[in-house]
């Protein structure tokens, strides 16, 4: 499964689940700025959709890739 980060409706891709690894992407490293920030107000319009169509918040989604190992 293939997540994105839509931010102003541009689709980023964050990153892809594949035998229970996440790969991490250009997304991933954008994500993970924001969050260090702290900026609360950006973090809350940030969407996250996987190809499946599936929407994630940010919390939804650090949960979610959480239950796999980590390829950075």
């Amino acid at each position: 499964m293939t997540y994105y980060l839509l931010i102003n409706e541009e689709p980023v891709e964050i990153g892809e689940v594949s035998f229970n690894t996440f790969y991490a992407y250009d997304g991933w490293h954008h994500l993970n700025t924001l969050v260090k920030s702290g900026v609360t107000p950006v973090l809350e319009r940030i969407q996250i959709i996987s190809d499946t169509n599936v929407k994630f918040t940010v919390e939804e989604f650090l949960e979610e890739v959480s239950k796999y190992k980590m390829r950075i």
